[in-house]
């Protein structure tokens, strides 16, 4: 990394500047894309990438295996990504995030796990900025989706052991109890009070963990 960043950018297309700390910053010409990491180190991140791609793949695939449906399902997602980002359009769409969501190794919940859409979103907008094999997107979120899952599992557990009431309530109907956590709002919902308040605006992309308790099933009321 020091090597590189004493290298010159790699063509005339690139200048370099400082920002407003004396930090570096890179500007293309071309594509008036500014960033803060040298032309040369993004260029062989992406050749490392690529490679182990690739060799995730190969050792995934067995000779002579033929493609399941699950990589038909994801190679056809690709396709249209690819078509909008040829034609200059975003590359993430709802309906696309929608079935990249309900992938097998994924199983996101486009209609509760805010939070997780919006990293899946994030994600695959890199992929594509960066020109990652979008081949080996399932297989490197998979297990990074499972460590955010459990740790906000955690995190909330530990939010309700606090609690001085044996029960949360929806602090918006306080008449159910609470399966979601708003992150942002720091309030408790259940699911109907949360759908009512986070459908639009700013709201709708607050982040929620769901929130674990014994409660009585048939009057939603009372702790086991």
């Amino acid at each position: 990394c020091e090597h590189a960043l004493r290298e010159e950018t790699p063509s005339a297309e690139w200048q370099e500047t400082v920002d407003d700390k004396g930090q570096p910053l890179y500007f293309n010409t071309r594509s008036k894309k500014m960033q803060s990491v040298h032309p040369v180190i993004e260029k062989f991140a992406q050749v490392y990438h690529k490679q182990k791609s690739y060799q995730k793949l190969m050792q995934n695939m067995a000779p002579g295996e033929v493609a399941s449906a699950e990589d038909e399902q994801l190679s056809a997602i690709i396709s249209d990504v690819m078509k909008r980002v040829n034609q200059k359009l975003p590359p993430a769409t709802p309906d696309i995030l929608e079935r990249l969501a309900l992938l097998p190794r994924l199983q996101i919940n486009p209609a509760t796990d805010f939070f997780l859409m919006r990293s899946l979103k994030l994600t695959l907008e890199a992929y594509v900025e960066k020109r990652f094999n979008l081949q080996t997107f399932q297989s490197d979120l998979e297990t990074a989706i499972a460590t955010l899952r459990e740790i906000r599992k955690q995190q909330v557990r530990t939010d309700v052991v606090k609690k001085p009431t044996a029960v949360i309530m929806c602090q918006e109907c306080e008449d159910k109890s609470a399966v979601l956590k708003c992150e942002q709002c720091q309030d408790y919902f259940c699911q109907d009070c949360f759908n009512a308040t986070h459908a639009t605006g700013k709201r709708r992309g607050h982040i929620t963990a769901d929130v674990e308790q014994l409660v009585c099933a048939a009057c939603d009321s009372c702790s086991s």
